[in-house]
């Protein structure tokens, strides 16, 4: 009797375990259709509004949805998606679904501005200011963040914000970082800031925005060369590929720089050109560099391919008129050159290297701080007060037209484009404009 009651124990203990398994195989199935269902639905967001893509937990009677989200960069996303259950016991049960969702309008745009201005005039969302000492110099906006930087009159003051934009009517300051003396220009690629900084003994810092909250200095780095004026600063940067290229104001090396930061806290000069003048601008197309300056030359085209022979491809000198080359816009083949006030102060050029043709001039009275371009559009930061910033329709970039402009009662040092929405850098601050 006790060897037969062992038996039927056994095996009711074998059919209970069967039940168990039979049952969580079925929750796990489930709750991996709901998964799915919820990466899907993100997949779609994704493709209508990319911005619009948010973390959130979700309850129902028996499972628990969680997706979380994580910024891989400026176009792509990493989508986390966990649907958990209490399982037999104090345990829990779990399916994990992950994903990278990519912004593709942007990506193949290579920028994520797609404003495209509306009706009316262009609408003053809100003004952010930084510090009243702090003239802001550069801007660059990435999901829903912008990363501002400035140059204080104070030495010891901050001078990299990171900006809340996520309504941008209500902006708000999540982080600020004292670097240095001053920045004067940024670019953002993943976990980095590169930021030009104003001081001869580290003419380009990396800053770790890996948490926005909290960003960290994680290295300072100082031209090579023989130096003694206080005119080697940086002045403007770019990056590309693992590179960047920083132009200094006129020094006594050469003004253009590429500098390999694969290692971010060990950069490596690769190559430097002699421009002759300050830099002002700098876009990088492929294996062009496209420089804007004082030069009598005011656009150069530069082949850094080979970094360590840089050679000029082409240019533009503008025939008449004392400007100096200021800002630049590319778009596909059509480049935007801006120059300060003197003669004409806008070209629309179109460059198939190594011929550069000439297709219209404008003669605005005013400096071109910046300049932005998507299809049929182009944004302008300017110093004239009455028309700050204007919007011109370049739909036929032979006869370029003034379509509406703002006037800002703050000097506009830098322009971005954010999804539908125009971020100012001024002497006070951050102004968002819809345009």
């Amino acid at each position: 009797m006790a060897i037969f009651l062992m038996i039927v124990s056994a095996t009711a203990v074998t059919f209970w375990d069967a039940e168990i398994s039979g049952t969580e195989i079925a929750h796990r199935r489930e709750a991996l259709g709901t998964a799915r269902m919820a990466l899907d639905g993100i997949k779609r967001q994704a493709a209508s509004n990319f911005d619009l893509i948010k973390k959130y937990t979700a309850d129902d009677p028996f499972y628990q949805t969680t997706v979380t989200i994580i910024d891989l960069d400026l176009y792509t996303k990493q989508v986390k998606v966990v649907v958990s259950w209490q399982t037999q016991g104090t345990a829990r049960g779990q399916v994990e679904l992950t994903a990278v969702v990519t912004d593709r309008r942007a990506a193949l745009s290579g920028s994520t501005c797609l404003a495209s201005p509306g009706g009316g005039l262009p609408v003053v969302n809100s003004n952010l200011v930084l510090s009243t000492a702090n003239g802001s110099t550069g801007v660059v906006v990435r999901n829903h963040l912008a990363y501002v930087t400035t140059n204080s009159s104070v030495l010891k003051m901050e001078d990299f914000f990171v900006v809340d934009v996520t309504d941008p009517l209500h902006p708000t300051t999540v982080s600020k970082l004292h670097t240095g003396p001053g920045l004067m220009s940024i670019a953002v690629s993943g976990n980095n800031a590169f930021v030009a900084n104003a001081s001869i003994n580290g003419q380009m810092q990396i800053i770790d925005i890996s948490n926005p909250v909290a960003p960290i200095l994680k290295s300072s780095y100082k031209l090579p060369g023989h130096y003694t004026d206080n005119a080697t600063v940086g002045n403007v940067i770019a990056y590309s590929n693992n590179r960047v290229y920083l132009g200094t104001q006129k020094s006594q090396i050469a003004e253009f720089h590429v500098i390999d930061v694969t290692n971010p806290v060990a950069p490596v000069e690769l190559g430097s050109y002699e421009i002759g003048a300050g830099i002002n601008a700098i876009m990088i197309v492929g294996q062009n560099a496209y420089v804007a300056s004082p030069s009598s030359e005011e656009l150069k085209i530069l082949d850094v391919s080979n970094p360590a022979s840089i050679r000029q491809a082409s240019g533009f000198d503008a025939p008449g008129g004392s400007g100096n080359g200021k800002s630049l816009a590319i778009l596909d083949d059509l480049v935007f050159l801006g120059r300060t006030v003197g003669g004409k102060e806008l070209y629309v050029l179109q460059y198939s290297g190594p011929q550069m043709t000439e297709l219209s001039e404008r003669n605005l009275d005013t400096s071109t701080v910046n300049v932005t371009a998507v299809p049929s559009w182009l944004f302008m930061a300017t110093t004239d007060t009455a028309k700050s910033l204007q919007i011109w329709n370049t739909e036929d970039p032979a006869n370029p037209t003034l379509a509406k402009s703002l006037g800002i009662t703050d000097k506009i040092t830098a322009l971005a484009c954010g999804r539908d929405k125009l971020y100012l850098a001024t002497s006070n601050g951050l102004t968002i404009i819809t345009p």
